[in-house]
């Protein structure tokens, strides 16, 4: 017998008020003024009654470190009752959203 696969998905908003540092580009300067489009992160739960399956979670920034993930990981599975190793997180890697979120993207190159 083939199991039934469960779905749950919900979109969470996370953008930053105006003031925050933007990250994407090494030449940018300045802070953000305003918000142009929301940043969201997006979760979707796949599982079946007999196995927790796995929660993804998408946030609209440039990049996720090892600290933020783990973070999001532990947040998330206490939340819904799954083994953080079962939570996957991702960035949309999108340039237009906030610096800070995360650590250098290749630690072993000079910050700047």
């Amino acid at each position: 017998m083939t199991a039934a696969l469960l779905l749950a998905a919900q979109d969470v908003r996370i953008t930053p008020e105006p003031g925050h540092p933007l990250g994407g580009y090494l030449a940018r300067h300045g802070v953000a003024t305003g918000t142009h489009d929301e940043l969201e992160a997006s979760l979707i739960w796949l599982s079946t009654e007999d196995d927790p399956g796995v929660v993804w979670v998408a946030l609209d920034a440039l990049a996720v470190d090892a600290g933020l993930t783990r973070t999001l990981a532990d947040a998330v599975g206490a939340a819904v009752g799954v083994d953080p190793e079962r939570v996957l997180v991702c960035a949309s890697h999108t340039h237009s959203g906030p610096e800070g979120w995360t650590g250098p993207l290749h630690p072993g190159l000079p910050g700047e």
